[in-house]
């Protein structure tokens, strides 16, 4: 309401063709946003003469990001850029760098981004060495309780499926027979049974694997422990993060329910190691070690002819 507000108030601009470009739930701090994205095309299309923002920081809260924008691409483009609530028009500056004080305006949307994300972040990691859970989804067999908040009860229907993949992997069965088994037995994959949405692009929720059942059997979950700090974030407002080696994960014992004992739990996880389909034979040298310059991933080793290579 404000900006279209501003445009009727202006001559020039209420005339022209408007399109909206947002990026609800995506943080400032990065330029890789869905809306961000597709306004840039358009810029680079020639399509877009005028920008109009509330605020700088509803454009980006990166302060390097923004002034590249600002004193470089935007102009070069001919686009005009307007930040109604902090009263910028770059038409007013000529091509001219940015004022003194919009400058600093940039640099303090930055910095409260980044202390916002180490505030998260320090709540975050009180909340789980406090012992409440704060994750989104649940393993299967348990739910979120209704009555305590972040906590996390035994759900019975779910718990009996999870415990029936114990029994059968104790009984030596590897994990693709019991994945045929519950198949064959009509029983619901995780995603079914709660009513969520599949993640399949064709709509269905497809069948139990022998990927499913282990990832089940490898579960710490289930024998009480809830642990945290698997990853890290690359940087404030990246939705991607970087892994964390299973050794420094925070764990908290005793957390929750278990669903099975220790000894259950250990009997199947290491019969499901023996009937395991990894390659057994010794990885490249170089399999951990080369990571991609873009997005800071590891590389992939894959053999091929006439000669092995690396990929992402």
């Amino acid at each position: 309401m404000l900006l279209h507000s501003y445009i009727e108030q202006d001559e020039e601009l209420k005339h022209l063709v408007r399109q909206e470009f947002c990026d609800d739930g995506w943080s400032g701090s990065s330029m890789d946003r869905p809306g961000m994205n597709s306004l840039l095309e358009e810029v680079k299309k020639n399509r877009i003469s005028c920008i109009i923002v509330k605020d700088l920081s509803r454009f980006s809260r990166d302060y390097i990001e923004l002034g590249t924008y600002l004193n470089q691409i935007l102009p070069f483009m001919g686009v005009r850029f307007i930040a109604v609530a902090d009263h910028y028009d770059s038409r007013e500056h000529s091509g001219n760098t940015i004022e003194l004080d919009t400058a600093f305006k940039t640099l303090l949307y930055d910095l409260y981004s980044k202390d916002l994300s180490v505030k998260i972040k320090a709540s975050f990691e009180n909340k789980c060495a406090s012992g409440e859970y704060v994750f989104g989804q649940v393993p299967l067999g348990y739910e979120k309780s209704r009555d305590r908040k972040n906590e996390v009860i035994v759900n019975e229907k779910e718990a009996a499926v999870v415990r029936g993949i114990f029994s059968m992997a104790c009984q030596g069965k590897s994990c693709v027979e019991i994945a045929r088994i519950l198949h064959e037995n009509g029983v619901p994959l995780a995603r079914q049974m709660r009513n969520l949405k599949p993640m399949r692009g064709d709509g269905s929720y497809g069948t139990w694997s022998g990927k499913n059942v282990r990832r089940i059997l490898k579960n710490r979950f289930y024998i009480g422990e809830m642990s945290y700090g698997k990853s890290v974030q690359e940087h404030v407002g990246s939705r991607k993060g970087k892994k964390v080696r299973e050794e420094y994960w925070k764990v908290i014992p005793c957390h929750h329910e278990p669903l099975v004992t220790q000894e259950e739990f250990e009997r199947a996880s290491c019969h499901g190691e023996r009937h395991s389909t990894a390659r057994k034979n010794d990885k490249h040298p170089l399999v951990g070690k080369l990571y991609c310059g873009g997005c800071g991933y590891a590389m992939v080793y894959k053999p091929a002819r006439p000669y092995n290579k690396y990929r992402r």
